[in-house]
Protein backbone atom coordinates (compact mmCIF):
# COMPACT_ATOMS: atom_id res chain seq x y z
CA UNK A 1 0.00 0.00 0.00
CA UNK A 2 1.56 3.57 -1.03
CA UNK A 3 2.72 5.81 1.75
CA UNK A 4 2.03 8.93 0.05
CA UNK A 5 -0.84 9.72 -2.10
CA UNK A 6 -1.10 13.26 -4.14
CA UNK A 7 -4.23 15.06 -3.80
CA UNK A 8 -5.46 18.14 -5.76
CA UNK A 9 -8.52 20.23 -6.47
CA UNK A 10 -9.98 21.62 -9.96
CA UNK A 11 -10.72 25.23 -9.91
CA UNK A 12 -14.53 26.42 -10.29
CA UNK A 13 -15.61 29.97 -11.06
CA UNK A 14 -16.99 31.82 -8.18
CA UNK A 15 -19.61 34.64 -8.68
CA UNK A 16 -18.90 36.50 -5.38
CA UNK A 17 -15.51 36.35 -6.12
CA UNK A 18 -15.26 36.82 -9.49
CA UNK A 19 -12.32 34.28 -10.07
CA UNK A 20 -11.74 30.79 -10.13
CA UNK A 21 -10.60 29.27 -7.07
CA UNK A 22 -11.16 25.66 -5.11
CA UNK A 23 -14.33 25.97 -3.59
CA UNK A 24 -14.05 28.08 -0.28
CA UNK A 25 -10.67 27.60 -0.38
CA UNK A 26 -8.50 25.91 2.59
CA UNK A 27 -12.46 25.22 4.69
CA UNK A 28 -13.76 24.07 1.70
CA UNK A 29 -10.12 21.44 0.78
CA UNK A 30 -10.54 20.49 4.24
CA UNK A 31 -14.57 19.56 4.15
CA UNK A 32 -14.11 17.59 0.24
CA UNK A 33 -10.86 16.23 1.59
CA UNK A 34 -13.17 14.87 4.87
CA UNK A 35 -16.02 13.54 2.48
CA UNK A 36 -13.78 11.53 0.23
CA UNK A 37 -11.90 9.65 3.32
CA UNK A 38 -15.45 9.17 5.02
CA UNK A 39 -18.13 8.32 2.01
CA UNK A 40 -15.77 8.59 -1.17
CA UNK A 41 -17.60 11.57 -2.79
CA UNK A 42 -14.51 13.09 -5.38
CA UNK A 43 -16.00 16.74 -5.17
CA UNK A 44 -13.70 18.83 -7.00
CA UNK A 45 -10.75 16.48 -6.26
CA UNK A 46 -9.03 15.03 -9.23
CA UNK A 47 -8.20 11.66 -7.92
CA UNK A 48 -7.61 9.57 -11.06
CA UNK A 49 -4.60 7.90 -10.11
CA UNK A 50 -5.61 6.89 -6.18
CA UNK A 51 -7.45 4.18 -5.16
CA UNK A 52 -9.48 5.00 -2.33
CA UNK A 53 -9.69 1.40 -0.74
CA UNK A 54 -5.56 2.63 -0.37
CA UNK A 55 -6.25 4.91 2.24
CA UNK A 56 -9.90 3.77 4.21
CA UNK A 57 -10.71 3.40 7.85
CA UNK A 58 -8.37 6.98 8.52
CA UNK A 59 -9.42 7.85 12.18
CA UNK A 60 -7.63 11.11 12.67
CA UNK A 61 -6.17 13.83 10.48
CA UNK A 62 -3.57 16.07 10.91
CA UNK A 63 -3.19 19.61 9.57
CA UNK A 64 0.15 21.38 8.75
CA UNK A 65 1.43 24.45 6.86
CA UNK A 66 3.88 24.32 4.15
CA UNK A 67 6.47 26.17 6.09
CA UNK A 68 5.94 24.23 9.17
CA UNK A 69 8.35 22.14 10.86
CA UNK A 70 7.21 18.85 13.04
CA UNK A 71 9.34 17.63 15.66
CA UNK A 72 10.59 14.21 16.28
CA UNK A 73 7.35 11.90 17.63
CA UNK A 74 5.09 15.08 17.37
CA UNK A 75 2.43 13.39 15.58
CA UNK A 76 2.44 9.97 17.23
CA UNK A 77 1.95 11.94 20.66
CA UNK A 78 -0.79 14.16 19.52
CA UNK A 79 -2.51 10.27 18.27
CA UNK A 80 -1.90 9.60 21.53
CA UNK A 81 -3.14 12.36 23.50
CA UNK A 82 -6.55 12.73 21.19
CA UNK A 83 -7.57 8.97 21.39
CA UNK A 84 -7.13 8.58 25.27
CA UNK A 85 -10.29 7.74 26.33
CA UNK A 86 -10.67 10.73 28.65
CA UNK A 87 -10.68 12.66 25.43
CA UNK A 88 -12.88 11.52 23.58
CA UNK A 89 -15.46 14.10 21.87
CA UNK A 90 -18.85 13.76 23.39
CA UNK A 91 -21.15 15.17 21.10
CA UNK A 92 -24.77 17.60 22.34
CA UNK A 93 -27.79 15.91 21.53
CA UNK A 94 -28.30 17.88 18.17
CA UNK A 95 -24.53 16.70 17.49
CA UNK A 96 -23.99 19.74 16.58
CA UNK A 97 -21.19 20.72 18.92
CA UNK A 98 -18.51 19.09 20.85
CA UNK A 99 -19.38 19.44 25.32
CA UNK A 100 -16.46 16.86 26.56
CA UNK A 101 -13.53 15.85 25.37
CA UNK A 102 -11.90 17.17 22.45
CA UNK A 103 -12.52 16.70 18.54
CA UNK A 104 -9.51 18.73 18.00
CA UNK A 105 -6.00 18.95 19.49
CA UNK A 106 -3.28 21.86 19.22
CA UNK A 107 0.29 21.87 19.74
CA UNK A 108 2.23 24.91 20.51
CA UNK A 109 3.36 26.68 18.26
CA UNK A 110 7.02 28.70 17.79
CA UNK A 111 8.95 30.25 15.35
CA UNK A 112 11.47 29.20 13.83
CA UNK A 113 14.73 30.50 15.19
CA UNK A 114 16.23 31.68 11.78
CA UNK A 115 12.77 33.72 11.17
CA UNK A 116 13.02 34.84 14.66
CA UNK A 117 16.69 36.23 14.37
CA UNK A 118 16.76 37.95 10.89
CA UNK A 119 16.28 41.52 12.21
CA UNK A 120 15.60 43.61 15.10
CA UNK A 121 12.00 43.46 14.21
CA UNK A 122 11.16 39.78 14.05
CA UNK A 123 13.78 39.56 17.15
CA UNK A 124 11.39 41.73 18.83
CA UNK A 125 8.19 40.50 17.73
CA UNK A 126 8.73 37.02 16.80
CA UNK A 127 10.17 36.42 20.52
CA UNK A 128 13.01 33.96 21.10
CA UNK A 129 12.64 31.34 18.10
CA UNK A 130 13.64 27.25 18.43
CA UNK A 131 12.75 24.53 20.04
CA UNK A 132 12.85 24.26 23.90
CA UNK A 133 9.91 23.75 25.58
CA UNK A 134 10.80 23.27 28.94
CA UNK A 135 13.06 25.72 29.71
CA UNK A 136 10.12 28.19 28.10
CA UNK A 137 7.12 26.58 29.89
CA UNK A 138 4.02 27.88 28.51
CA UNK A 139 0.43 28.85 29.95
CA UNK A 140 -2.87 29.75 27.98
CA UNK A 141 -5.74 30.92 30.24
CA UNK A 142 -8.37 29.37 28.36
CA UNK A 143 -7.31 25.63 28.47
CA UNK A 144 -5.63 26.46 32.62
CA UNK A 145 -9.21 27.78 33.33
CA UNK A 146 -11.78 26.38 31.12
CA UNK A 147 -10.14 23.19 29.69
CA UNK A 148 -10.54 24.68 25.96
CA UNK A 149 -7.65 25.83 23.69
CA UNK A 150 -8.19 27.82 20.47
CA UNK A 151 -7.71 26.35 17.14
CA UNK A 152 -4.48 27.99 14.52
CA UNK A 153 -5.03 25.83 11.89
CA UNK A 154 -2.30 23.22 12.81
CA UNK A 155 -3.19 20.14 14.79
CA UNK A 156 -4.89 16.78 14.71
CA UNK A 157 -8.46 16.18 14.76
CA UNK A 158 -11.10 13.31 14.76
CA UNK A 159 -12.37 12.73 11.27
CA UNK A 160 -15.71 11.62 11.74
CA UNK A 161 -16.79 13.81 14.51
CA UNK A 162 -15.10 16.94 12.28
CA UNK A 163 -17.53 15.79 9.48
CA UNK A 164 -20.59 15.15 11.23
CA UNK A 165 -20.29 18.63 13.38
CA UNK A 166 -19.46 20.82 10.25
CA UNK A 167 -20.33 18.98 7.25
CA UNK A 168 -23.35 22.00 6.82
CA UNK A 169 -22.67 24.23 10.03
CA UNK A 170 -21.13 26.96 7.86
CA UNK A 171 -22.69 28.91 4.75
CA UNK A 172 -20.58 29.40 1.10
CA UNK A 173 -18.76 32.26 0.46
CA UNK A 174 -18.75 34.18 4.10
CA UNK A 175 -15.91 32.42 6.36
CA UNK A 176 -12.57 33.54 5.76
CA UNK A 177 -11.03 32.35 9.47
CA UNK A 178 -12.42 29.26 9.87
CA UNK A 179 -10.05 27.99 12.70
CA UNK A 180 -11.81 29.48 15.75
CA UNK A 181 -14.88 28.55 14.54
CA UNK A 182 -13.89 24.79 13.61
CA UNK A 183 -11.85 24.83 17.52
CA UNK A 184 -14.52 25.92 18.98
CA UNK A 185 -17.42 23.64 17.75
CA UNK A 186 -15.15 20.64 17.91
CA UNK A 187 -13.61 21.97 21.54
CA UNK A 188 -10.24 22.14 20.77
CA UNK A 189 -7.37 21.34 23.68
CA UNK A 190 -3.95 22.78 24.07
CA UNK A 191 -1.15 20.40 24.13
CA UNK A 192 1.33 22.30 25.35
CA UNK A 193 4.56 19.52 25.56
CA UNK A 194 3.79 19.12 21.91
CA UNK A 195 5.54 21.63 19.58
CA UNK A 196 5.10 22.75 16.05
CA UNK A 197 8.02 25.57 14.21
CA UNK A 198 6.70 27.71 12.22
CA UNK A 199 7.69 30.75 10.07
CA UNK A 200 7.12 34.51 10.87
CA UNK A 201 6.92 37.85 9.28
CA UNK A 202 10.56 38.88 8.67
CA UNK A 203 9.25 42.38 7.66
CA UNK A 204 6.53 44.71 9.37
CA UNK A 205 4.73 45.49 6.13
CA UNK A 206 3.85 41.98 5.65
CA UNK A 207 3.14 41.55 9.75
CA UNK A 208 0.64 44.39 8.99
CA UNK A 209 -0.45 42.71 6.18
CA UNK A 210 -1.05 39.70 8.09
CA UNK A 211 -2.98 40.81 10.83
CA UNK A 212 -5.41 43.16 8.49
CA UNK A 213 -6.44 39.80 7.38
CA UNK A 214 -6.77 38.10 10.49
CA UNK A 215 -9.01 41.04 11.17
CA UNK A 216 -11.07 40.60 7.86
CA UNK A 217 -11.67 36.78 8.99
CA UNK A 218 -12.56 38.29 12.53
CA UNK A 219 -15.03 40.42 11.79
CA UNK A 220 -16.70 38.29 9.02
CA UNK A 221 -17.34 35.48 12.31
CA UNK A 222 -18.85 37.78 14.25
CA UNK A 223 -22.61 36.82 12.98
CA UNK A 224 -22.08 33.80 15.76
CA UNK A 225 -21.66 35.58 17.86
CA UNK A 226 -25.30 36.75 17.88
CA UNK A 227 -27.27 33.34 16.39
CA UNK A 228 -29.27 31.34 18.85
CA UNK A 229 -26.53 28.18 18.01
CA UNK A 230 -24.68 25.48 20.08
CA UNK A 231 -21.72 27.58 21.23
CA UNK A 232 -21.15 28.17 24.52
CA UNK A 233 -20.57 31.58 25.79
CA UNK A 234 -16.47 30.91 26.24
CA UNK A 235 -16.26 30.34 22.29
CA UNK A 236 -18.64 33.86 21.39
CA UNK A 237 -15.93 35.42 23.84
CA UNK A 238 -13.07 34.53 22.01
CA UNK A 239 -14.55 35.75 18.81
CA UNK A 240 -15.40 39.11 20.67
CA UNK A 241 -11.94 39.32 22.01
CA UNK A 242 -10.57 39.17 18.77
CA UNK A 243 -12.52 41.94 17.66
CA UNK A 244 -11.97 44.14 20.66
CA UNK A 245 -8.11 43.68 20.10
CA UNK A 246 -8.76 45.34 16.61
CA UNK A 247 -10.41 48.02 18.13
CA UNK A 248 -7.63 48.79 20.60
CA UNK A 249 -5.03 50.37 18.27
CA UNK A 250 -7.80 52.58 17.17
CA UNK A 251 -9.04 53.73 20.72
CA UNK A 252 -5.83 54.71 21.62
CA UNK A 253 -4.85 56.32 18.46
CA UNK A 254 -7.72 58.50 19.07
CA UNK A 255 -6.74 58.92 23.13
CA UNK A 256 -3.16 60.68 21.74
CA UNK A 257 -5.10 62.47 18.66
CA UNK A 258 -8.21 63.94 20.78
CA UNK A 259 -7.26 63.58 24.59
CA UNK A 260 -3.96 65.51 24.49
CA UNK A 261 -5.54 68.57 22.12
CA UNK A 262 -9.10 68.50 21.94
CA UNK A 263 -9.92 67.02 25.75
CA UNK A 264 -6.50 68.78 27.40
CA UNK A 265 -6.33 66.06 29.30
CA UNK A 266 -2.55 65.91 30.70
CA UNK A 267 -0.17 64.39 28.83
CA UNK A 268 1.47 62.15 31.14
CA UNK A 269 -2.19 60.21 31.89
CA UNK A 270 -2.77 60.18 28.25
CA UNK A 271 0.76 58.37 28.07
CA UNK A 272 0.52 56.24 31.07
CA UNK A 273 -2.56 54.68 30.42
CA UNK A 274 -1.29 54.02 26.33
CA UNK A 275 2.13 52.47 28.18
CA UNK A 276 -0.10 50.59 30.64
CA UNK A 277 -2.25 49.09 27.86
CA UNK A 278 0.60 47.63 25.77
CA UNK A 279 2.77 46.77 29.16
CA UNK A 280 0.00 45.19 31.30
CA UNK A 281 0.85 41.70 30.08
CA UNK A 282 4.60 42.06 30.12
CA UNK A 283 4.23 43.68 34.25
CA UNK A 284 2.33 40.01 34.98
CA UNK A 285 5.03 38.14 33.39
CA UNK A 286 7.52 39.65 35.15
CA UNK A 287 5.48 39.76 38.20
CA UNK A 288 5.62 35.55 37.85
CA UNK A 289 9.09 35.64 36.36
CA UNK A 290 10.72 38.49 38.71
CA UNK A 291 13.94 36.29 38.74
CA UNK A 292 14.40 36.31 35.03
CA UNK A 293 14.62 40.25 34.87
CA UNK A 294 17.90 39.68 36.22
CA UNK A 295 19.51 37.42 34.58
CA UNK A 296 22.24 38.70 32.53
CA UNK A 297 22.55 35.55 30.04
CA UNK A 298 19.44 33.34 28.82
CA UNK A 299 19.57 29.40 28.13
CA UNK A 300 19.11 30.12 24.22
CA UNK A 301 22.25 30.33 21.72
CA UNK A 302 21.49 32.74 19.64
CA UNK A 303 21.35 36.48 20.81
CA UNK A 304 17.98 37.62 21.70
CA UNK A 305 16.17 40.04 23.07
CA UNK A 306 14.41 38.80 26.40
CA UNK A 307 10.63 38.76 27.09
CA UNK A 308 10.72 41.61 29.44
CA UNK A 309 13.21 43.89 27.48
CA UNK A 310 11.12 42.95 24.14
CA UNK A 311 8.07 44.39 25.42
CA UNK A 312 9.54 47.77 26.43
CA UNK A 313 10.67 47.93 23.31
CA UNK A 314 7.19 46.60 21.40
CA UNK A 315 5.79 49.43 23.51
CA UNK A 316 7.95 52.14 21.79
CA UNK A 317 7.58 50.63 18.16
CA UNK A 318 3.49 50.27 18.93
CA UNK A 319 3.06 53.96 19.87
CA UNK A 320 5.63 55.37 16.63
CA UNK A 321 3.37 52.69 14.40
CA UNK A 322 0.33 53.39 15.85
CA UNK A 323 -1.76 55.90 13.30
CA UNK A 324 -0.58 53.52 10.35
CA UNK A 325 -2.07 50.64 12.48
CA UNK A 326 -4.96 52.42 13.41
CA UNK A 327 -5.92 53.72 10.10
CA UNK A 328 -5.25 50.28 8.30
CA UNK A 329 -7.64 48.70 11.58
CA UNK A 330 -10.30 51.39 10.70
CA UNK A 331 -9.52 50.52 6.61
CA UNK A 332 -10.51 46.48 7.70
CA UNK A 333 -13.82 47.06 9.22
CA UNK A 334 -15.17 49.86 7.19
CA UNK A 335 -13.90 47.43 4.41
CA UNK A 336 -15.08 44.17 5.51
CA UNK A 337 -18.83 45.74 6.63
CA UNK A 338 -19.42 46.89 3.19
CA UNK A 339 -18.39 43.70 1.80
CA UNK A 340 -20.76 41.86 4.78
CA UNK A 341 -23.82 44.03 4.21
CA UNK A 342 -23.73 45.56 0.39
CA UNK A 343 -21.55 44.10 -2.07
CA UNK A 344 -21.50 40.11 -0.56
CA UNK A 345 -18.42 40.00 -2.56
CA UNK A 346 -14.74 39.24 -2.26
CA UNK A 347 -14.94 37.87 1.62
CA UNK A 348 -12.79 34.83 0.58
CA UNK A 349 -10.11 37.36 -0.59
CA UNK A 350 -6.78 35.90 1.15
CA UNK A 351 -3.28 36.57 0.21
CA UNK A 352 -0.72 34.04 2.12
CA UNK A 353 1.82 35.07 4.02
CA UNK A 354 4.26 33.24 1.80
CA UNK A 355 2.93 35.40 -1.74
CA UNK A 356 2.70 38.79 0.35
CA UNK A 357 6.86 38.48 1.61
CA UNK A 358 7.20 37.90 -1.93
CA UNK A 359 4.59 40.74 -3.64
CA UNK A 360 5.77 43.15 -0.38
CA UNK A 361 8.55 45.40 -1.07
CA UNK A 362 11.80 45.73 1.39
CA UNK A 363 13.14 49.10 0.59
CA UNK A 364 12.65 52.61 2.16
CA UNK A 365 10.50 53.90 -0.75
CA UNK A 366 8.10 51.06 -0.25
CA UNK A 367 7.58 51.92 3.25
CA UNK A 368 7.48 55.70 2.53
CA UNK A 369 4.32 54.99 0.18
CA UNK A 370 2.24 52.42 2.88
CA UNK A 371 2.97 54.68 5.62
CA UNK A 372 2.56 57.90 4.07
CA UNK A 373 -0.60 58.71 6.15
CA UNK A 374 1.24 58.71 9.43
CA UNK A 375 2.99 61.73 7.88
CA UNK A 376 -0.55 63.28 7.68
CA UNK A 377 -1.69 62.68 11.00
CA UNK A 378 1.59 64.04 12.74
CA UNK A 379 0.30 67.26 10.70
CA UNK A 380 -2.89 66.88 11.95
CA UNK A 381 -1.74 66.14 15.39
CA UNK A 382 0.08 69.55 15.57
CA UNK A 383 -2.72 71.53 13.98
CA UNK A 384 -4.55 70.45 16.71
CA UNK A 385 -2.37 70.77 19.48
CA UNK A 386 -1.30 74.57 18.29
CA UNK A 387 -5.69 75.09 18.11
CA UNK A 388 -6.92 73.78 21.26
CA UNK A 389 -4.14 72.98 23.59
CA UNK A 390 -3.97 75.08 26.54
CA UNK A 391 -0.85 73.93 28.61
CA UNK A 392 3.10 74.03 26.71
CA UNK A 393 3.85 70.45 28.14
CA UNK A 394 0.73 69.08 26.13
CA UNK A 395 1.95 71.01 22.98
CA UNK A 396 5.94 69.72 23.52
CA UNK A 397 4.34 66.14 24.22
CA UNK A 398 2.28 66.38 20.91
CA UNK A 399 4.99 67.78 18.62
CA UNK A 400 7.21 64.94 20.13
CA UNK A 401 4.34 62.36 19.50
CA UNK A 402 4.59 63.96 15.90
CA UNK A 403 8.04 63.77 15.22
CA UNK A 404 7.91 59.95 15.79
CA UNK A 405 5.21 59.61 13.99
CA UNK A 406 6.24 61.28 10.71
CA UNK A 407 9.41 58.89 10.81
CA UNK A 408 7.96 55.83 11.57
CA UNK A 409 8.27 54.51 7.80
CA UNK A 410 12.27 55.06 8.14
CA UNK A 411 12.05 53.27 11.47
CA UNK A 412 9.70 50.20 10.40
CA UNK A 413 12.19 49.68 7.13
CA UNK A 414 15.42 50.08 9.64
CA UNK A 415 14.21 47.07 12.16
CA UNK A 416 12.95 44.95 8.99
CA UNK A 417 16.23 45.39 7.10
CA UNK A 418 18.29 41.65 7.63
CA UNK A 419 21.10 42.33 9.81
CA UNK A 420 24.15 40.43 8.13
CA UNK A 421 25.40 37.82 10.80
CA UNK A 422 29.02 38.48 12.61
CA UNK A 423 31.19 35.12 11.88
CA UNK A 424 33.57 35.64 14.48
CA UNK A 425 32.90 34.82 18.30
CA UNK A 426 34.39 36.66 21.29
CA UNK A 427 36.01 35.17 24.34
CA UNK A 428 32.84 35.44 26.43
CA UNK A 429 30.93 33.78 23.68
CA UNK A 430 33.63 30.78 23.56
CA UNK A 431 33.44 30.25 27.26
CA UNK A 432 29.41 30.00 27.24
CA UNK A 433 29.50 26.15 26.78
CA UNK A 434 32.29 25.83 29.76
CA UNK A 435 30.47 28.49 32.11
CA UNK A 436 26.98 25.56 31.68
CA UNK A 437 28.83 22.13 32.10
CA UNK A 438 30.61 23.60 35.51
Amino acid sequence: IPKFHFLYRDRIYNEKQEKYLGWERKRGLITQFNRFLLYGEKGNFNTNTIDRNQIKDIKYVLTIDADTQVDINSISKLIGIISHPLNTPILNKEKTCVIDGYGILQPRISNNIECANKNIFSKIYGGYGGLDIYTNAVSDIYQDMWSEGIFTGKGIYDLKVFSDVLDKQIPENIVLSHDLLEGSFLRCGLVTNVQFIDNYPSRYNNYIVRQNRWLRGDIQITRWIKQNNSLNALSKWKILDNIRRGLLDISLFILILLGSTILNIKWYYVLGLIILVYLFPSILDGIFNIKNIFKKRNKNYVRTIGNFEGNIYKTIFEIVFLPYKAINNIETFAKTIYRLKVSKKHLLDWLTAEDAEKTLGSNLNTYINDMYISLIISGILISLSVIFSNTISNMIFCCVIAILWSVSPIIAWYISKDKKQKKSINEKDKEFPFRIIE
